[in-house]
């Protein structure tokens, strides 16, 4: 939620700063549950990838679709080769687990099944499954850098994450609705030593109009100067599906974005044609 300074007369009457408190509190309450369930594969998998501590990696949350964790552990192989992929599964079903976890076995990636994520709004969803893995994947492996990557997120040309960060203790797209501001959590690359003792909440905070990773600007982005970072290069594409009409996407640095294809209905039937944009 905002600062209380920066509520208007109006917003006070309405009564959204309690509205704001609550969601806050509730989504604390449920952030520190989820993040303390356990996943019966977690020692194994920790155990298994003691070696990246001190390296890099990226993170994805998969949700449902495993044909884009193809195409991504595929793009990310190519144009960031060498570095390892962890696939965290947010699915609902069992049979979009087990299609998942094939597709990371076929292309590389290390697959851990989530502990069931009792929040059923997707965007809430995807932030505790999020802040699950910082708690528990990130923090005990301590690598020297990590980025958050949306599982409907491709690049399409070579990406040197080091070149990236530069001097900066974090890089991506910044979000900013003039109500505080941040990185967005789909497309984030970050050093782990600047964060290590925060303590991060990559949930939205609709409040501030920010989408994954929006809570973050208390616990973190309030403390630096945007006027002096770097920031992602965005812009949106349309694009003509021969079949179902037009399909918005992004374009963020050199990577192309789909955006909710794993459950936006118009984009989950478009699927062939958003394959052909991300086609070599």
């Amino acid at each position: 939620m905002r600062d209380l300074n920066r509520y208007s007369a109006g917003d006070w009457l309405a009564g959204a700063p309690a509205v704001a408190g609550f969601k806050e509190l509730r989504d604390g309450l449920f952030r520190e549950f989820y993040c303390a369930q356990p996943s019966p594969d977690l020692a194994r998998f920790l155990a298994g990838h003691r070696h990246l501590q001190g390296g890099t990696f990226m993170v994805t949350i998969a949700f449902e679709q495993a044909w884009l964790i193809g195409h991504f552990l595929d793009h990310l192989a190519r144009h960031m080769p060498g570095v390892p992929v962890i696939v965290a599964d947010n699915s609902r079903t069992g049979s979009g687990s087990r299609e998942i976890a094939a597709a990371c076995l076929a292309g590389g990636g290390s697959y851990l099944k989530l502990p069931s994520n009792p929040i059923r709004n997707i965007n809430r969803s995807h932030g505790n499954a999020l802040n699950w893995v910082w708690r528990n994947i990130v923090r005990p492996l301590q690598p020297r850098v990590f980025g958050f990557l949306d599982h409907d997120i491709f690049p399409l040309a070579p990406v040197d994450v080091d070149a990236l960060l530069g001097e900066q203790d974090f890089y991506g797209q910044k979000m900013d609705k003039g109500r505080g501001w941040a990185v967005w959590a789909g497309y984030s690359f970050y050093r782990f030593a600047a964060l290590a003792d925060r303590r991060l909440d990559f949930n939205p905070d609709m409040d501030r109009r920010l989408v994954a990773g929006g809570r973050n600007y208390g616990p973190l982005y309030r403390h630096y100067d945007p006027a002096t970072l770097r920031f992602a290069k965005r812009e949106f594409r349309a694009f003509e599906d021969p079949a179902l009409g037009s399909v918005v996407t992004e374009r963020i640095d050199g990577w192309v974005h789909f955006g909710g294809v794993s459950y936006q209905e118009q984009k989950m039937r478009s699927r062939k044609y958003l394959e052909s944009l991300i086609a070599a």
